[in-house]
């Protein structure tokens, strides 16, 4: 048989490793005597895309493997619709799933209403935990905002006549860049900025 691994981790989640998930996966894969064929995505928030899932996806519908394993129902569902929706085209398309975690295991072939059953419940329980950590990190970034901490990404601090004077020089955006450590794109927009400032001010 021919088993699909998929693990997945978020870069907002540190301490994560894509290596945790995927070695127990082929471990648990090689005591089955089974093929393995390896799929991963890296996404940096909820509504990101997965190339890695968009590929398992099409490949189980062309049978291209007999088996998925995931480490966990949330690595691979957003919410519990898509988890149903996902595992009845699996079923459909033949292919067996595993979440080791969960010790969950659905046969396309003998299907029973109590896996059914387990499914719903699970992906109910993984939605929930991840409702309850946006909650929490809501809370801790509400928090924090109202001691005064400033929360985001720093603005970048860049002086625009410089950009301006190093542009007449005939110096490329390349070089801009360089010179003063930031990237060309910020570079043009304050450039930009600047430009459209003196406009108003003329």
């Amino acid at each position: 048989m021919k088993a699909a691994i998929y693990s997945r981790v978020s870069t907002h989640d540190k301490g994560q490793d894509l290596t945790l998930q995927s070695d127990e996966l082929k471990a648990y894969c090689q005591r089955q005597d089974w093929e393995v064929v390896e799929y991963q995505d890296e996404t940096s928030g909820a509504k990101a895309s997965r190339p890695g899932l968009d590929r398992l996806i099409q490949d189980a519908r062309l049978h291209r493997f007999d088996v998925l394993v995931v480490w966990k129902l949330d690595r691979l569902f957003r919410s519990m619709i898509d988890c149903v929706t996902t595992l009845d085209n699996l079923s459909r398309w033949g292919v067996r799933f595993v979440s080791l975690q969960d010790g969950l295991e659905i046969d396309p072939v003998a299907q029973s209403p109590l896996q059914r059953f387990q499914v719903q419940l699970f992906a109910s329980l993984a939605e929930l935990e991840r409702g309850m950590i946006r909650e929490r990190v809501q809370a801790g970034m509400d928090h924090a905002r109202s001691k005064g901490a400033v929360l985001g990404r720093p603005r970048n601090v860049i002086d625009a006549a410089q950009v301006k004077a190093l542009r007449k020089r005939g110096a490329s955006w390349s070089e801009v860049s360089k010179r003063l450590g930031q990237t060309v794109g910020t570079c043009r927009r304050a450039l930009e900025r600047y430009e459209q400032a003196q406009v108003q001010w003329q």
